[in-house]
């Protein structure tokens, strides 16, 4: 028997690219994101949560439950996503002017 891998058993991992590696190409959609992120937090229309990865579970394992926070942990084992809150639309709505056709000027 050969101890060749499968090629087609590839590991679910996500691969983490280091900033340098970024082609300089995307640099500019990447911070366009950052800074659309950072407004959106900044106006309350979403906030920054963390949570932990659980290990995968097995056959004798104990369930556990995803643990969800608002403050940041320095671990690998973090996912950093964005939950939209209750009054987004509201706050978004006091941004733009009242007019009816408050966008004929933008295209």
């Amino acid at each position: 028997m050969s101890t060749k891998k499968d090629p087609t058993k590839t590991s679910k991992k996500v691969p983490k690219i280091p900033p340098p590696v970024v082609p300089p190409h995307c640099h500019p959609l990447l911070k366009y994101q950052l800074w659309q992120a950072r407004v959106l937090e900044q106006i309350g229309c979403i906030k920054k949560c963390y949570m932990e990865k659980c290990f995968k579970a097995t056959l004798c394992s104990q369930c556990k439950i995803p643990q969800v926070s608002n403050t940041s942990r320095l671990s690998e084992n973090v996912i950093v996503f964005y939950e939209p809150t209750i009054d987004c639309t509201l706050r978004l709505g006091g941004i733009f002017p009242s007019e009816d056709n408050w966008n004929k000027w933008v295209l």
